[in-house]
């Protein structure tokens, strides 16, 4: 059960009347590269931007490797996506709800032609033909290209005048929205409660026809302004059922949490033939390379891909500049500069240093490369750690960015037949056996 305020009834047959709209319970990655941050569509660039850019992982993972420089981050940047913390954060959210996020994805289509064409979001040729918008949902979309695991919760949007010239192909993951019921049932709370009445809000009052609106498609978009109980929405209370109430606190909880695991030992992979994994690794690191760095549109790529601050070089050894020379600084600030930075020093000392702080990784090579339980043990219940077998048939990714899909509360993530496997050494599971979580990679997740 669900309520609607009165403006939202209008709102939503406000769009129905202006669109035609479908739900999309399997988002196509060939759909979702239209429009999800990679250049010249190619499926390698999101790595090599998230992993070498200004914010990628090699320029940015150390500035998380402590919690004061955790907070520091945080407070600099909030909110901005291209963020590591907001990367990594994106990717475990979209783990944990398993592809079906709380609120549907927003996305529009347009036709670029002057002639009709058919829309098949299988169809990488076809979708030549067509201008994407995802918005609001983004980042979820980029989170489904670099798990290469469609989306679940999508509302595909088409105007009724560009729909003249479109003639879309029925599959089974596509169903038409044709009313206010059928609508609401894809957004749903951020905290199911069936003793209360969520009332919805859908009108944005500062904006045009108080929708939001995709300008080059002419398309008006219904996101869901609030989500309230009946009761707190009638004292005119702002407690909140709205994902987005939560999302950007969880950005920086999410990232603390899977660093104070990470960061607490070094990063080990387990292998039962130490010359086979190598050979993975050293493979998936150029294909990566040589598939990102290889566009056509230098342009794009130089200003998108190339960190002006990129380094691999770990920094332990610098971070006592201050107190070694802390009289020159007494001598030079004022007194309110000084108190500033006593505080400063204290917090920072709080910090604990991390165990692991460089970009190296060991490979071990072990026997018994089926019990888990005992590499656990071998890396001292402590970390995260990569279980690679020699029978692993396609790794073309990057070492580190198995990193990305371990969330701090899951047991472990692997592929379909348990030849590559990202361990949370720290999960109870290994201690008490109970609470299992596990994540499966899908078989394209290894490929460019």
């Amino acid at each position: 059960m669900y309520s609607l305020t009165d403006e939202s009834i209008k709102v939503i047959n406000d769009n129905l009347e202006r669109n035609y709209l479908f739900h999309i319970n399997s988002f196509p990655i060939e759909a979702a590269l239209q429009d999800g941050g990679c250049i010249e569509k190619e499926i390698a660039s999101l790595s090599g931007q998230w992993l070498y850019d200004r914010y990628g992982f090699f320029s940015t993972f150390e500035n998380y490797n402590t919690f004061h420089k955790r907070l520091t981050e945080f407070t600099d940047h909030g909110d901005y996506l291209k963020t590591l913390r907001q990367r990594i954060n994106i990717i475990h959210e979209m783990i944990k709800c398993d592809m079906n996020s709380n609120l549907p994805v927003h996305i529009s289509v347009m036709n670029r032609t002057d002639k009709k064409v058919t829309l098949d979001l299988q169809d990488r040729k076809l979708l030549n033909n067509f201008s994407f918008i995802a918005h609001p949902g983004q980042t979820r979309v980029q989170g489904s290209i670099f798990l290469r695991d469609p989306l679940k919760n999508v509302i595909l949007y088409i105007s009724k005048k560009n729909m003249q010239t479109i003639d879309i192909k029925k599959d089974s993951y596509i169903t038409p929205i044709l009313s206010v019921d059928e609508l609401v049932k894809f957004y749903r709370t951020f905290k199911p409660d069936e003793k209360k009445l969520p009332v919805y809000d859908f009108k944005m009052p500062y904006l045009d026809n108080n929708m939001k609106y995709h300008a080059e498609h002419d398309t008006y978009i219904l996101k869901v302004n609030n989500i309230q109980d009946k009761k707190t929405s009638e004292l005119k209370l702002k407690t909140s059922f709205h994902a987005s109430t939560f999302y950007l606190p969880d950005t920086f909880f999410s990232m603390n949490n899977f660093c104070k695991i990470f960061f607490n030992n070094h990063f080990n992979i387990y292998t039962d033939k130490k010359e086979v994994a190598n050979k993975y690794i050293v493979n998936g690191e150029s294909k990566i390379l040589y598939k990102a760095f290889t566009t056509n549109n230098s342009k794009k790529l130089s200003r998108t891909l190339l960190a002006d601050n990129f380094s691999i070089r770990p920094c332990d050894g610098y971070n006592y500049t201050i107190e070694t020379n802390y009289r020159m600084f007494k001598d030079n600030l004022t007194n309110d500069e000084l108190t500033y930075l006593n505080y400063y020093l204290k917090l920072f000392t709080l910090s604990k240093k991390p165990n692991n702080s460089s970009f190296n990784f060991k490979l071990i090579e072990i026997d018994n490369i089926e019990d888990y339980k005992k590499i656990v043990t071998l890396n001292n219940n402590k970390g995260i750690c990569v279980v690679m077998k020699s029978n692993l048939r396609v790794f073309e990714r990057n070492i580190f960015e198995l990193l990305f899909c371990i969330p701090d509360t899951y047991t472990l993530t692997r592929n379909n037949d348990n030849s590559l496997c990202i361990i949370n050494c720290e999960h109870e599971y290994w201690k008490t056996g109970e609470n299992m979580k596990e994540y499966v990679l899908t078989d394209n997740f290894f490929k460019t």
